[in-house]
């Protein structure tokens, strides 16, 4: 009775490691977001889009036969957070990590993911210049330089010629406005800057000024606000926000009848069979969700090519398919569009068409507002 038990447990323990051996062993990809905290939505959406981009590839198979799991990190956009949650992923031996949201985040974080020989893919980073990019850091989004190149575009195409800046303390935010007052050198035009901590000497200055447009760089919860500010301290001039306020949430938060004469640059849009199959699963995709699509597959696809899957191997084939994964012949501006606000508080495609006589209709516009009290000018035409 003995011996069959013993006998019993030994073919027990023999078909526990045949089992063991036959089921695949998963690919850790991390994933630090922030899944708390004021940034959630964003957060959400790019989690959505790698977790469909995951699911489309485990039903194709997985990577070299094996099936894709995600280990996720909540780092609430917060740079010591995001530093926490890095070393906690390092510690369960993802092969790269596709995040973190914002530019503070991914600062923190980089020097852990470098020093562990871990890739980081971003598919929301803009900042101008950031560290080892090519080497650890990739992404998928465009920079700074080039939303400030598609400001410059706007500016001169609706021939502006008092111009108000305004960001919050985020190095994003910073770096933005550095790289739009960049492009406006040399232009003849007169600009301001703030930043929007200086609340009350801004509204006095730009209540002065009267800017024909003010550019703001920063998230759409402190850009709602500070637009109702300035309309109700009788500063008219038409607004643009960057890529961080192409949120419906920004429109209902700061109202429609603040939001009139309004346009936010926007990432490139994505086609139409991911937005269909995003939606199907989730709902509607949110700005950043085709980017973050992208980093997945970015990722993936240096996995599935790599000889091997240990770090070096996976950087080698990252480097190589990182500067190809976006088309090669598009100029800068097109890493991002502008979108206009409608009647309705819908972000629709703008693209400018001169009227004619325009140069004398500003120049009289301008005339009238420094005579009168300021008025917004009139809209430009656009089309979907």
């Amino acid at each position: 009775m003995q011996i069959k038990s013993w006998r019993g447990l030994l073919s027990l323990f023999v078909l526990s490691l045949l089992l063991c051996s036959c089921s695949p062993k998963s690919l850790k990809i991390g994933v630090a977001l922030p899944l708390s905290g004021n940034s959630t939505s964003r957060g959400q959406e790019i989690l959505n889009a790698v977790l469909l981009a995951v699911e489309e590839i485990n039903q194709q198979g997985g990577i070299q036969s094996q099936p894709v799991e995600i280990e996720l990190a909540d780092d609430r956009d917060l740079p010591e957070r995001a530093q926490i949650a890095a070393q906690e992923l390092v510690d369960k031996k993802v092969i790269a990590v596709i995040g973190h949201y914002s530019s503070d985040a991914t600062l923190a974080a980089l020097p852990i993911y470098q020093q562990a020989g871990i890739p980081l893919i971003s598919p929301s980073v803009t900042l101008t210049h950031v560290p080892y990019e090519g080497q650890y850091f990739f992404r998928t989004v465009g920079n700074n330089k080039q939303q400030a190149i598609r400001v410059k575009e706007m500016i001169q195409s609706l021939d502006y010629q008092r111009i108000a800046l305004v960001h919050n303390s985020s190095q994003y935010a910073k770096d933005l406005i550095n790289q739009v007052e960049s492009q406006l050198q040399g232009l003849p035009l007169q600009i301001k800057r703030h930043d929007e901590t200086e609340a009350e000497a801004m509204l006095q200055d730009f209540a002065n000024f009267q800017p024909e447009i003010i550019f703001y760089a920063g998230g759409f919860r402190s850009a709602a606000p500070l637009l109702q500010r300035f309309r109700d301290a009788g500063i008219h001039g038409d607004f643009m926000g960057s890529n961080t306020l192409h949120d419906p949430e920004f429109v209902r938060l700061a109202g429609l009848r603040y939001v009139k004469q309004s346009w936010v640059l926007s990432n490139t849009e994505q086609g139409p069979d991911f937005r269909k199959r995003y939606q199907q699963r989730f709902g509607a995709p949110g700005p950043f969700s085709f980017s973050a699509y992208q980093a997945a597959l970015l990722l993936m696809q240096s996995a599935q090519v790599s000889p091997n899957l240990k770090a070096n191997e996976l950087l080698k084939q990252l480097k190589r398919l990182a500067k190809g994964f976006q088309k090669p012949a598009a100029r800068e501006t097109q890493a991002f569009d502008i979108k206009q606000v409608n009647s309705k508080g819908e972000f629709i495609d703008w693209h400018y068409r001169a009227p004619l006589a325009q140069k004398l209709g500003k120049t009289l516009g301008i005339q009238a507002q420094n005579l009168l009290k300021p008025v917004s000018k009139a809209p430009p035409q656009n089309s979907k």
